[in-house]
């Protein structure tokens, strides 16, 4: 009740039933006193009004990537001259990167994680190749594996399973699909992980799959890293094997469509090789120069892995495939780190009718140091969008410089192996063509009159030229350039 009080109006003086004597300010009802509480009345007639909440913040917009796979991501036209990728937007140039370790680094060091995995779409990659197992010998993974269960390797140490196993994976989907990112299923050293167990890796390939689906995040592609060196018996299994106990339990837990890919032996990158590993789509781990810093070697391959200039050269059954471990900087074998040269693989493999993955040692062992510092880490998904769209399904014409029919030759006849290798469309009318070498030099020759750009692969630099037939066109470059035009 309220009680007389000697305040001229100032103030509101008010006993309740529970004995507390509250007193409040008239002119903004603010508590100036209280006997018995120390906090201000919150029910009865007398109370204060509540303040208002704050206002939510807005959530944040959804990250928009800047080259999604819209959907499910498909080989189109396998058998045929017109092979291609495709997703829900229509005909696509797949470009993804190594990051072995995403499941690992999330892990352990999920503030890292966060950062590369920003960088990665970022930069415009579309999906990442995750092992999802990995224990191996020789101490290349020691303290990184991913391991599903406790396992021991072949060097006979034991590795502790992770407990939270299956929730790192979920997690990863998640975050995979938040920030427009498709996941390339991989795993390695499975001789390790599974000890010959090959129903034991049909169930937990099974249950990788089902995780996945239940995240959310889309799967371009799946594989098991060289299977012919990594397989659960420890022996080099059949094609049919791998399929059997990783790719086809995989599929069934995931429940949708995805590439299956089977990587054939180093030695059976050939036509009868790819026809005979091959899973969906021919799946290469292709040439990686005859020494460091060899691009010409290792672009020349890309390009013309398989082809047909005359009839002369068999050609395997499926004609589109994914390089998923080109050189690059601080790869096995040999290495490539120039970011003109590392732009010109990507656009060489594509040529060929290749999905792209940027491959570097620190996206095999990212605790060496963040993969988005190593060379061609921009400019080989950014060089993608400087190509037409229809690459793959319409330039379907591959030729050498020195042919009659190739709009562009060299000049001076391709001193110290420098290179004008060209694809054309069917009608001869539209052309893209890499213009390479190792002594940083061409004179373009015109067989006919054309109109096209020269891109500098690594910055997108272009500029315009028009050529009468005879003309030539002195082009300087570090690596090489890459031409899109057409025939007048």
């Amino acid at each position: 009740m309220k009680i007389k009080d000697h305040s001229n109006g100032k103030y509101q003086v008010h006993l309740y039933a529970d004995g507390n004597l509250v007193v409040r300010r008239n002119s903004d009802e603010k508590l100036v006193g209280a006997v018995g509480t120390t906090e201000p009345r919150t029910t009865g007639p007398d109370a204060p009004t509540p303040a208002p909440e704050p206002e939510p913040e807005p959530p944040s917009a959804p990250y928009e990537h800047p080259n999604p796979i819209h959907g499910q991501l498909r080989a189109v036209d396998i058998p045929l001259g017109s092979a291609h990728f495709a997703c829900n937007a229509g005909e696509i140039l797949p470009i993804g990167l190594t990051w072995f370790g995403a499941l690992e680094q999330r892990r352990s060091d999920p503030d890292a994680f966060k950062r590369t995995l920003s960088a990665v779409a970022d930069a415009g990659y579309q999906y990442a190749r995750v092992l999802f197992a990995v224990a191996g010998g020789y101490g290349y993974w020691d303290g990184h594996e991913v391991a599903p269960h406790d396992c021991m390797t072949t060097d006979g140490v034991r590795v502790e399973g992770w407990s939270d196993y299956e929730e790192q994976c979920l997690g990863l989907g998640r975050d995979f699909a938040a920030h427009g990112l498709q996941v390339f299923v991989s795993s390695g050293g499975l001789d390790s992980v599974f000890a010959g167990d090959l129903d034991h890796a049909a169930r937990w390939s099974w249950r990788v799959g089902e995780l996945l689906r239940s995240s959310g995040v889309r799967v371009a592609f799946v594989d098991v890293n060289e299977a012919w060196q990594n397989w659960v018996t420890g022996s080099e299994p059949t094609p049919d094997d791998v399929y059997t106990y990783v790719i086809q339990p995989f599929l069934a837990g995931y429940g949708k469509l995805t590439i299956a890919l089977r990587s054939a032996p180093y030695s059976g990158e050939t036509c009868e090789g790819f026809n005979l590993w091959a899973g969906d789509i021919i799946q290469k781990h292709g040439h990686r120069g005859h020494y460091p810093q060899d691009h010409t070697s290792a672009v020349r391959h890309a390009r013309g892995i398989y082809y047909d200039e005359r009839g002369g050269v068999e050609i395997p059954e499926k004609r589109v495939g994914i390089e998923s471990e080109p050189v690059g900087p601080g790869a096995s074998v040999n290495t490539l780190d120039g970011e003109e040269a590392l732009a010109l693989l990507a656009v060489a493999n594509m040529m060929g009718g290749f999905a792209h993955v940027y491959h570097s040692s620190r996206g095999v062992r990212w605790w060496n140091g963040p993969i988005q510092q190593q060379p061609g880490f921009m400019s080989s998904p950014r060089v993608v969008n400087y190509l037409p769209t229809d690459l793959m399904s319409r330039y379907t014409t591959i030729l050498h410089g020195g042919l009659s029919d190739s709009p562009l030759t060299d000049a001076d006849g391709f001193p110290d192996e420098n290179r004008v290798d060209s694809v054309v469309t069917a009608d001869g009318r539209r052309f893209v063509t890499l213009v390479y070498g190792q002594n940083g030099y061409t004179r373009l020759l015109a067989r006919v009159a054309v109109r096209f750009s020269i891109i500098t692969p690594d910055t997108g630099d272009s500029h315009r030229f028009t050529l009468r037939p005879g003309e030539t066109l002195d082009i300087d470059y570090r690596a090489g350039r890459v031409l899109v035009g057409e025939v007048l």
